[in-house]
């Protein structure tokens, strides 16, 4: 008998922007850090998550052009995404940045590195979680153990 598992979307391609990337005009983003886990750093620009950061999307693509100097690409912020998990963790689990290789510096794995989030599971007021709209990925499929492939969905 045939197994089903959840995949990425078709849809999710309506969940790409375009960005300026990168901590500054020489610290850019490239082709090597496609799948990597950022964050808001200025109007128009994204840049690497350190570990622990709340994550804003995931590097899709880098353009050979730059605009103001930045690199130039596209960052999913919604949808379903892979990514590589640190440590164990649930179905369902909320997830934050892991550890980032450095910029330009491709992931082992192909993917970015995401962690269970502890705090934000236990934030709770009145009985109702508090989450920032960045705080918003979670795993939905995939083992759930060290170093596995799992599938993140944006809520």
């Amino acid at each position: 008998m045939a197994t089903w598992t959840f995949a990425p979307l078709a849809g999710d391609i309506n969940h790409v922007i375009s960005a300026k990337l990168g901590a500054s005009t020489s610290a850019k983003l490239t082709d090597k850090d496609i799948g990597k886990p950022l964050k808001l750093l200025a109007a128009g620009r994204y840049g690497l998550c350190s570990d622990g950061d709340n994550i804003d999307g995931f590097l899709v693509g880098v353009d050979p052009e730059t605009v103001d100097g930045y690199a130039f690409g596209s960052v999913q912020i919604g949808g379903r995404v892979y990514a590589q998990l640190e440590g164990v963790a649930t179905f369902g689990d909320f997830v934050e940045a892991g550890t980032t290789a450095a910029y330009n510096t491709a992931e082992t794995s192909g993917y970015g590195q995401v962690s269970f989030h502890a705090q934000m599971a236990a934030s709770t007021v009145a009985g109702v979680l508090t989450l920032t709209k960045s705080k918003k990925w979670r795993i939905i499929s995939g083992a759930v153990t060290d170093d596995a492939i799992v599938l993140l969905e944006k809520h």
